[in-house]
């Protein structure tokens, strides 16, 4: 598919020198962020990448020779570290949205949890494999995934509550305490915390405290405010709980993560309501 790499394609959200950010369908991007196909990487770049929890899930398809093997990661809380070999691999992912692998798996997202398994254990997404296989060039590998999500999307639950309170915590950056949302919600706590772990595979406060990091991950990458500033933006108690928080999700403190950035791959798509403001 490499040679697709020069053509014209309008569904391109972005184009770097090892990734292509596809647009999904529209009626696919309430639970799909982008389709990214990984064609190359720096001939210095780091050997390893660490990927920032993001409380969604992805479809990896690696293209080898005369094959195609697919995995599906679960929604992660904790940093994971995969080998960068884009040098030697190319691979298809699906990046879903929160809530987004529930809609078209149904299943409860708690199971999933900072899992991976392959692909074909997942019945839902099973026929991906042959997609990915028998897809003469990236354009019919991406319309005929289109066309496998529509399906889907018919035969899904339904967005429950949290897809719909989703946008507000997002907004809030994940500073919206269980509490409020509850009274907001007319929900009691726990009664929210068990329907966030169906489909979103965590409870409120585990998804805030990663809409936290992800919101300082992007404030600390555009430069020009300090860690203390960072952490009252926030609203935490004081800059010792910011630093917490975020190794808890990163694996380090803030200051190593400056030092280390270019090991980090940080999904910037999927928190839409923190990009535009």
């Amino acid at each position: 598919m490499q040679d697709f790499l020069n053509r014209p394609f309008p569904q391109l959200m972005r184009k770097t020198s090892e990734r292509l950010y596809i647009r999904p369908h529209p009626l696919l991007q309430p639970y799909i962020a982008h389709y990214t196909f990984s064609y190359a990487v720096r001939e210095d770049g780091p050997k390893t990448l660490r990927l920032v929890p993001d409380a969604s899930g992805c479809l990896v398809f690696a293209f080898g020779p005369g094959k195609v093997e697919g995995h599906f990661w679960g929604p992660t809380t904790q940093t994971v570290e995969v080998t960068n070999d884009l040098d030697l691999v190319q691979r298809f992912f699906v990046e879903f949205l929160p809530c987004g692998a529930h809609r078209f798996s149904g299943i409860p997202q708690r199971e999933l949890t900072d899992v991976r398994m392959f692909s074909e254990v997942l019945q839902p997404f099973s026929g991906l494999i042959e997609i990915a296989e028998q897809a003469a060039d990236l354009r019919q590998l991406v319309e005929q995934t289109d066309r496998f999500f529509l399906n889907r999307l018919e035969r899904g639950p339904e967005a429950g509550l949290p897809a719909l309170l989703l946008p507000e915590l997002q907004r809030r950056h994940g500073t919206l305490p269980v509490k409020a949302l509850s009274q907001e919600s007319c929900y009691s706590e726990r009664h929210l915390n068990r329907l966030f772990r169906e489909s979103l595979g965590m409870g409120v406060k585990t998804y805030s405290r990663l809409l936290r990091v992800n919101e300082a991950l992007r404030v600390m990458q555009s430069g020009g405010m300090r860690l203390t500033d960072i952490a009252y933006r926030l609203q935490y108690y004081d800059q010792a709980h910011f630093i917490r928080d975020f190794k808890s999700v990163c694996g380090v403190t803030p200051s190593a993560y400056v030092r280390e950035r270019e090991a980090f791959y940080h999904e910037s798509y999927k928190f839409p309501a923190a990009e535009e403001q």
